[in-house]
């Protein structure tokens, strides 16, 4: 009697180690699945950054169109203040948008009217002085006094003088159309809607 229970013991013994030996093998078996999958899944994602790019904070994807405009097209909204020093004898002084329906330099802050300068995007066009007026080249960095305006204008170019599609940093002073003296910067390339310049006006002096 004793040796048949001794057997059964041995049996279930022998059935529990084989037991525990298959869930182990599971186990195993398992864990190395998962473990293949979460290194899928970090490949996935990856090739999926590598391919679309960083993601941006709303969840979209960054694209070129995101970095802004290029300089050729800048719109006039990005127009940053004038970088010359504030002159304090002048009637005005900023940046204004000159464009097709021209500028007049002696209203305060000048205003779109052909009187005093015109902007034409046509070829050999570009930037035009007014028929009547008479301006001068400023290649000096620093910004003229009036005086030295009016200097440069005694030897300056003839009357109605086309500046054409000059590149930023040109600079002239000019004439008004009511005698005025003023000088010209063009600030930015021109974009959409026109040119971008930098504009001093000294008012008449007194007599």
């Amino acid at each position: 009697m004793a040796d048949g229970t001794e057997s059964k013991n041995d049996e279930s013994k022998g059935q529990t180690a084989s037991d525990g030996g298959n869930a182990g093998h599971r186990t195993a078996v398992t864990a190395a699945l998962i473990g293949a999958g979460g290194t899928i899944v970090a490949a996935a994602i990856g090739v999926a950054t590598v391919l679309l790019g960083p993601q941006s904070g709303g969840g979209g994807v960054t694209s070129p169109s995101a970095q802004g405009p290029s300089a050729s097209g800048s719109p006039i909204s990005s127009v940053a203040p004038s970088a010359i020093p504030k002159d304090q004898t002048a009637q005005y002084q900023g940046t204004r948008i000159l464009t097709g329906s021209g500028l007049d330099l002696d209203h305060t802050p000048p205003d779109p009217s052909w009187e005093d300068l015109l902007y034409e995007k046509r070829p050999g066009r570009g930037i035009m002085v007014g028929p009547a007026l008479v301006s001068a080249s400023w290649s000096t960095p620093k910004a003229p006094s009036r005086a030295q305006c009016e200097e440069a204008l005694k030897t300056g170019l003839p009357a109605g003088h086309v500046f054409g599609h000059a590149a930023p940093g040109t600079a002239f002073c000019m004439w008004t159309n009511v005698d005025n003296v003023a000088f010209v910067r063009i600030a930015q390339q021109a974009g959409e809607e026109g040119v971008p310049v930098d504009i001093i006006v000294w008012g008449k002096q007194p007599t």
